[in-house]
């Protein structure tokens, strides 16, 4: 395959797939955010819901940026767009990931402050830095 080949299935995949993927990402994090919002405010929900509105911001600004830059075919040479749809995507992407992992060390740390309540673990034995890294 030559390189404008690819560049033309990628273009094409960036006009009709992405939309399809941000519409279903958008309604289930719209999902998530309905659930949790429901339930008992912890600190795991919090984190989940925070993570479903930066998820819902990098699918519309990942989205907008990844369609416009089709449409324009190139022609954006601003450097203040330029920089944005590099940092606004990637900074919202992170924040993301960094908010599931605090869910799962808070579910970790709520979990191993009640022994009892693992599955495959005797009531008394409290969760040790050994069993943090079996994972």
């Amino acid at each position: 395959m030559s390189s404008s080949t690819l560049g033309t299935i990628q273009t094409q995949l960036n006009l009709y797939a992405y939309p399809f993927f941000m519409i279903f990402g958008s309604i289930g994090n719209v999902f998530i955010l309905i659930l949790l919002s429901r339930r008992r405010q912890n600190a795991c929900s919090i984190y989940l819901i925070s993570s479903a509105i930066m998820n819902i911001l990098y699918l519309l600004t990942d989205g907008f940026f990844r369609i416009f830059a089709v449409y324009n075919d190139g022609t954006i040479r601003a450097i203040i767009l330029c920089k944005m749809s590099n940092y606004i995507p990637t900074v919202t992407g992170q924040v993301t990931k960094t908010m599931v992992v605090l869910a799962c060390i808070d579910r970790y740390l709520v979990q191993s402050c009640r022994p009892g309540l693992l599955p495959g673990r005797p009531p008394g034995r409290p969760a040790g830095q050994a069993e943090f890294l079996k994972f």
